[in-house]
């Protein structure tokens, strides 16, 4: 389907990367310890320096718990910092087994020299980042300072704050200037009974109140409320921005038989992600600890072709929510698959967040590309001049090239926990209400959405013969540009390469966090259901649909007990890789087919 408007779209992660004072050559490679050690060699090389860097400081250690799974196992989830500040992105995540280490996953920078006194005061930042948002601060201790990587090899000393407008904000604490911008909208007791969008007739989990029926489920231990903006866009903002849900928030019914096809799947499908998650994983809810799950319906006015994430301290309450809007003839964005995925969005949020203490991603990776590109023809060196006039950050006279990693792992967990999902409560096949690897193929007036077991036979940009790849070697990947004020940013259009081909596309996704999410989610189809990859042509020797669980198993472990707060294309395989022997051991089937997976997509 179209990027702008369909489930390809679904909760959307979208970064203004703009990154100030771009003077200089690109981060070194090796400033970046990006630690993925699972053999004995890794982590006799590892180990010692974790030890070290928690000796002197550079390393805390946020939580330790002991493995739900696995007995005698431990995870310790460690930060760094410099001079007492946190440090974006810089975070360990290690396992051990009755004391002897198992794993070590994560990011740790080196070589910051950063001057840790502010310039400007917190009060001067908020002023400045209310002036420029136009709205206050979300959580009542923001601004707060910390270390932030840029791209151009630098760190920066930074306000971070979140805004009530839904942005996350990174303020130069020396200059004043905005240095990266994160869009926090993540796109994509009484039982009664309601019609879906697709006509089948669903149980409704609801309150009786006052002569009247409400769309809250306290038949659960999480309680779960189903909001309808009823068209008000005073009340979407509201519950967008983290203001207070109050009971007429709550959709209505007189006699306990629903008719609002949105109302009733968002409500019915909230519960039975929640009873997938519980059942499958025994994780509770939301956050794992049984929050109140909040579901906001809007109209195409509102929300036109999209749903998204929202994570705290914005949604009902501050707590996050999932949003869902209407396509094109009203139809709503209230699928089974899309409403897991938009779920997932959140299980991942609390799940790396309460273990890290940081969110997850966004995570920008960088690589070099050619010196120069032609494009109709003509032929464009990386210099100041650039491309339909504008001029490209380069180093050594060659394109800086990024993609958000963590986004694309993130999307392709959530899509991967979308289809779970679905295959849960649907039988397979094809049509309505049947388990597939496609997304959102159920919503009403929105075409083809994604696909796990062919990733290329859903177009990204159909004008262009862009394709969603299968593998890393077709990877998108966008060049940065240098705004007129020496920033950094990534532009609409943008120059992106595919496969290594230059093109023009019309936007950046936020640095392929959608475009490049199939590769994960390909590999999860394969482990699965078996097959061969069409790029690498490797052979994969799935588990079979009877034992997808296991498989399922995996990723929920990665999720919950390994995930850096911020993960690299090169990490994910080892991680994924690592859960399996914890869970079903080094010679399992499914250890064998999430290895076979995860090599033929290149990870």
């Amino acid at each position: 389907m179209p990027k702008a408007d369909g489930v390809s779209r679904l909760a959307i992660t979208a970064l203004v990367l703009v990154l100030s004072s771009a003077v200089g050559r690109v981060q070194e490679p090796q400033r970046l310890l990006s630690i993925a050690a699972e053999s004995i060699d890794e982590l006799r090389q590892w180990d010692p320096v974790v030890n070290r860097l928690t000796n002197e400081r550079a390393l805390a250690v946020r939580t330790v718990y002991d493995d739900p799974q696995v007995p005698g196992r431990r995870h310790e989830g460690l930060n760094q910092y410099y001079q007492g500040l946190p440090v974006y992105g810089g975070d360990l995540t290690r396992q051990t087994d009755r004391g002897i280490t198992v794993s070590i996953f994560g990011n740790v920078y080196m070589g910051i020299d950063v001057n840790p006194a502010p310039s400007i005061t917190v009060n001067q930042a908020r002023d400045t980042l209310e002036n420029l948002s136009g709205s206050t601060v979300a959580r009542p201790d923001d601004p707060t300072l910390m270390i932030l990587p840029t791209l151009d090899g630098r760190f920066a000393l930074v306000y971070r704050a979140s805004m009530r407008n839904a942005v996350t904000y990174f303020l130069d604490a020396h200059d004043g200037q905005v240095v990266m911008e994160v869009n926090e909208i993540m796109h994509q007791t009484a039982v009664g009974r309601g019609r879906g969008a697709q006509g089948d007739i669903k149980k409704m989990s609801t309150t009786s109140s006052g002569g009247v029926y409400r769309s809250q489920d306290q038949l659960r231990p999480a309680p779960i409320f189903t909001l309808d903006t009823r068209g008000n866009s005073a009340s979407f903002q509201r519950l967008q921005q983290g203001g207070p849900a109050v009971e007429t928030d709550l959709a209505i019914d007189t006699d306990n038989d629903w008719t609002q096809a949105a109302v009733v799947d968002a409500h019915a499908h909230l519960g039975w992600v929640y009873d997938y998650f519980f059942k499958s994983h025994r994780y509770q809810g939301l956050n794992g600890r049984n929050a109140p799950v909040f579901g906001v319906v809007a109209p195409r006015a509102l929300l036109p072709s999209n749903a998204f994430f929202i994570p705290p301290p914005f949604g009902p309450n501050a707590g996050g929510g999932m949003f869902f809007g209407e396509g094109p003839s009203g139809g709503p964005m209230t699928a089974l698959d899309v409403t897991a995925h938009e779920l997932m969005h959140g299980v991942t949020f609390f799940a790396v967040g309460q273990r890290t203490g940081r969110q997850f991603g966004p995570g920008l990776f960088m690589e070099l590309g050619p010196s120069s590109v032609t494009i109709g023809g003509q032929t464009f060196p990386c210099s100041e001049s650039g491309i339909a006039g504008r001029p490209f950050f380069c180093s050594g006279g060659r394109y800086v090239l990024v993609a958000d990693h963590t986004g694309a792992i993130n999307e392709g967990l959530s899509d991967i926990f979308g289809t779970a999902v679905e295959f849960a409560f649907h039988p397979s096949g094809v049509g309505a209400l049947r388990a597939d690897y496609t997304m959102g193929e159920d919503l009403t007036d929105v075409g083809v959405g994604r696909s796990l077991q062919n990733p290329a036979s859903v177009p990204i940009d159909a004008p262009r013969g862009v394709l969603y790849p299968d593998h890393i070697s077709r990877r998108l990947v966008h060049a940065v540009v240098m705004l007129p004020n020496g920033a950094l940013a990534l532009s609409s259009p943008t120059l992106a390469f595919v496969g290594g081909t230059p093109i023009v596309l019309p936007d950046a996704d936020g640095g392929g966090v959608h475009d490049n999410s199939t590769i994960l989610s390909h590999a999860f189809y394969l482990a699965i259901e078996g097959g061969q990859n069409r790029t690498s042509g490797r052979t994969v020797q799935g588990v079979g649909t009877a034992n997808r669980g296991q498989i399922e198993q995996v990723f929920f472990r990665a999720v919950r007990d390994m995930l850096p707060s911020v993960v690299s294309f090169a990490q994910i395989g080892p991680i994924l890789r690592q859960a399996s022997v914890d869970v079903h051991g080094a010679s399992s089937a499914a250890t064998t087919a999430i290895d076979q997976a995860l090599t033929a997509v290149g990870f």
